[in-house]
């Protein structure tokens, strides 16, 4: 059975997740998205572990596809905010719903990163992080490096003020991310 429900973040905005309930009943896992990704992407992932009985947890992050409320240029959430705000109150859902469950964490990218500002995460039996590097320009190396840093000195600060958020989707297969969460 697959449930989608708003719950409430501790910032009071509305987080849209979806539940993929397994049959076994003995653990749920969390998928936390990468940095502009919407929860839909993780859809095929999330039935297959359903399809061996886990139950799946996938949300978007204040700002991001159904978790996006109010127009993106108001909205004043930061990456921390995803992590101690929305992915705490998802956490703290799972416990509610799922009480005698093991948690199972999974984070891509920015999503492993964000696992650490969660005060519930300390509850989880298991970690899995997917692509968790650091987003730091000089982690690059040759061309790549250059871009990266023209990337986010001039291009990601150039469209931000342009447009008053990122537009993320006029140049990637990203969502749109608030001015904020770009900081």
């Amino acid at each position: 059975m697959n449930t989608t429900i708003d719950i409430h973040s501790h910032k009071e905005h509305l987080i849209n997740i979806n539940i993929y309930e397994g049959k076994l009943h003995e653990s749920v896992l969390v998928i936390c998205s990468a940095t502009g990704v919407k929860q839909t992407y993780y859809k095929k992932i999330a039935k297959y572990f359903q399809g061996y009985g886990i139950t799946v947890i996938t949300f978007d992050y204040e700002g991001i596809g159904n978790s996006l409320k109010k127009n993106i240029k108001h909205s004043e959430t930061t990456l921390t905010d995803w992590g101690k705000n929305d992915l705490e109150a998802v956490l703290e859902y799972s416990e509610k719903k799922f009480p005698n469950y093991n948690l199972i964490i999974l984070g891509h990218s920015i999503g492993g990163q964000l696992i650490g500002l969660a005060k519930k995460a300390l509850l989880a039996n298991k970690i899995i992080l997917i692509c968790s590097q650091s987003g730091y320009w000089g982690h690059w190396e040759g061309i790549g490096k250059l871009k990266m840093w023209l990337n986010w000195n001039f291009l990601f600060p150039f469209l931000i003020n342009l447009f008053g958020y990122m537009p993320s989707k006029k140049i990637s297969n990203m969502e749109n991310l608030t001015k904020k969460s770009c900081d």
